[in-house]
């Protein structure tokens, strides 16, 4: 057969289809995929257009049950190609293949939710597909970089560690001027492309144990829940539909310990805007309290938006919650805005009340077990805190040339004219409620036999900490955090072809931090004391149980539907830490150590990290409102 003559008659199969003749648009489309079908393997780009050729016309011709089985067919084709192609790929490839792929898995989204009543079975291939693809990119480069970090090849392991410092050294390139760089004959470019080799080889070298994508269906997840248990997907759905406004729309998919998965229909984005949306000159407290906030009284209802976004988002999956007490949630879209937990229910109840609700990054977590990590006598915590922002290069220098030895005693400094009235975030001014934090977190860590390194003042460097970070089990960073839309060019003043960006725009000060943001050089080689994602996403903290980042905003970053927020909390789980605490609004010094020693608390006394942290959440409930105590999340 003439290969030319079937996309002829494919092409005229499509005219038909746009000027709705579709009886002869089907006719010619059967005849296409029957040659296909012949000539192509199964996953061949030939034979997913004709799949995806024929669940159109049978769309819209009104027979469902057929579309519905090309279009499953090509998606399964989909899936199992996209499955075989990324273990050779480095990051860069995979992000650009996905980005090829993903509008499928929205469309088949958007099938699920106008045809979801009359097929209630593709609620499972929604959860299927969502296991699939949801954070992919997160959860393939994690566990490729756990598998080269704990290769019992030495050769392969030393390959890695020269890839994370090659990675780590263009970062250091990429705050230096065009002089600079011309002056030492540094091409970013070049040193790119070698990188991505390295990357490549380590791929290719390690292919066949490279089980980064593999396949788990909703009923590996459902046999691992307990009864009480549920998962609950959260799914941004854009708008296929010609007839509407393109506005994205939420739904849900729901699975249960003792049932099937089922697609439920929340809302549209436009109408959870309008509620979430903050309001000009509405100080973060005043946001976060009409958020969260409950209206009894119709006259109430400007007060508080808390009850509207319970009626779009939980009110839909109340009724079929009665049996279950603990639910693991994950988010999309604008979600990742939300502390599920304090979502008010009534004014004095909200959803932490009835569930124990827990975040996670994708469902196939509960496949690999959830993490049930404790704080033992062996494990050693990291503190980083009171840090000098304005550091000399002097002092820099002097603790550069220290990291060589232990800098276990470190004494804290004492700063004067300092504000404490400050809030973390906005200008880089001293912290002293850090100080106190960090002290007192290491003085109840010591009496229960906990070791703990403490730095502070200008021993908090950026050299110190990737020097550091590495080697303990749990890090602790109480600094300001940042969440930009662009970072100032004083910091990135050279951009690689390849660099992922969205990974800039959000980081966290450590000693000096003020002085590059200012647009100053540090001198000495010495790293710039600004700690940006990308800069984390090229650390190893495959050791690391927890990083609590007691900063503000840390929490935020560009939020991408399905791969999630791509800023700090990205980067650690990328860098291969396992559980993460962070913060979705700016809280003020006082109730953040409160938190943070009441966690460390609960924690060392033999509790699960998750167990400890819902505990601290109920305690600190009782005497404070959300502003205070829903700040935090914690994110496995």
């Amino acid at each position: 057969t003439d290969v030319n003559y079937d996309t002829w008659k494919d092409n005229l199969s499509e005219l038909y289809f746009r000027t709705k003749n579709y009886d002869a648009a089907l006719k010619l489309a059967e005849e296409v995929f029957a040659v296909r079908k012949e000539m192509y393997k199964e996953n061949d780009p030939m034979l997913l257009a004709s799949y995806g050729r024929l669940s159109e016309i049978y769309e819209a011709k009104g027979d469902i049950e057929k579309a519905y089985t090309y279009l499953k067919k090509d998606m399964d084709a989909r899936v199992s190609k996209i499955q075989s192609d990324f273990s050779i790929m480095n990051q860069n490839e995979k992000e650009q293949y996905l980005s090829t792929f993903r509008y499928r898995f929205d469309e088949f989204n958007f099938f699920a939710f106008q045809h979801a009543a009359t097929i209630p079975a593709i609620a499972q291939d929604v959860m299927n597909y969502q296991l699939a693809n949801k954070s992919m990119l997160l959860y393939s480069v994690s566990a490729a970089r756990t598998t080269f970090a704990n290769n019992s090849d030495k050769a392969l392991k030393q390959l890695y560690q020269t890839w994370l410092e090659k990675k780590q050294f263009i970062n250091k390139l990429e705050t230096l001027s065009e002089e600079e760089l011309n002056n030492n004959n540094y091409n970013i470019n070049t040193l790119q492309e070698e990188t991505e080799n390295i990357e490549k080889e380590l791929f290719l070298k390690t292919g066949n144990n490279l089980n980064t994508s593999n396949t788990i269906s909703w009923n590996t997840i459902k046999s691992k829940l307990q009864p009480g248990e549920a998962v609950i997907e959260f799914i941004t759905i854009p708008d296929y539909d010609d007839t509407c406004a393109n506005y994205n729309k939420y739904a849900a998919v729901l699975l249960k310990y003792n049932t099937a998965p089922e697609f439920i229909i929340l809302c549209r984005e436009d109408s959870l805007l309008y509620y979430m949306q903050k309001k000009t000159n509405e100080k973060d407290q005043q946001y976060i309290s009409r958020i969260y906030g409950y209206a009894e009284f119709e006259e109430d209802a400007l007060m508080y938006s808390g009850q509207n976004i319970y009626k779009l988002i939980w009110q839909p999956l109340e009724s079929k919650l009665n049996d279950i007490k603990k639910i693991f949630v994950t988010q999309s879209g604008l979600l990742h805005k939300i502390n599920f937990s304090a979502i008010p229910v009534s004014p004095v109840k909200c959803l932490a009340d009835n569930y124990q609700i827990i975040h996670i990054a994708s469902s196939k977590i509960i496949a690999d077990g959830v993490s049930n990590v404790t704080l033992n006598a062996k494990d050693t915590i990291v503190l980083f805190g009171g840090i000098d922002y304005n550091a000399t290069d002097e002092k820099l220098f002097a603790v550069s040339k220290k990291i060589t030895t232990d800098l276990t005693t470190i004494s804290p400094v004492e700063f004067s004219s300092v504000d404490t009235t400050a809030v973390r975030g906005g200008s880089w001014k001293y912290l002293p409620g850090t100080l106190q934090e960090i002290n007192t977190i290491a003085s109840a860590m010591k009496e229960n036999k906990i070791t703990v390194l403490s730095y502070t003042g200008e021993n908090a460097s950026e050299d110190i900490f990737k020097n550091k970070a590495s080697t303990y089990d749990v890090l602790h960073i109480a600094t300001h955090g940042f969440f930009v839309n662009d970072l100032p060019s004083t910091v990135v003043k050279n951009k690689s072809a390849s660099t992922d960006y969205t990974l800039y725009n959000s980081g966290i000060l450590l000693a000096g931090g003020n002085r590059s943001w200012q647009g100053e050089t540090i001198k000495n080689n010495l790293q710039d004391g600004i700690l940006t994602a990308a800069e984390v996403n090229n650390m190893d903290l495959s050791n690391c149980k927890l990083v609590v980042l007691s900063a503000c905003e840390t929490g935020l970053g560009t939020i991408q539907n399905d791969e999630g927020v791509f800023g700090l909390q990205r980067a650690f789980k990328l860098a291969g830490a396992e559980n993460i605490i962070m913060s979705l609004w700016q809280v003020s010094d006082k109730e953040t150590a409160l938190f943070m020693q009441t966690l460390y608390k609960n924690w060392s006394s033999g509790i699960s990290l998750q167990e400890a942290f819902i505990k601290t959440q109920n305690t600190l409930r009782i005497q404070y409102g959300p502003y205070y105590w829903a700040a935090f999340v914690l994110v496995e």
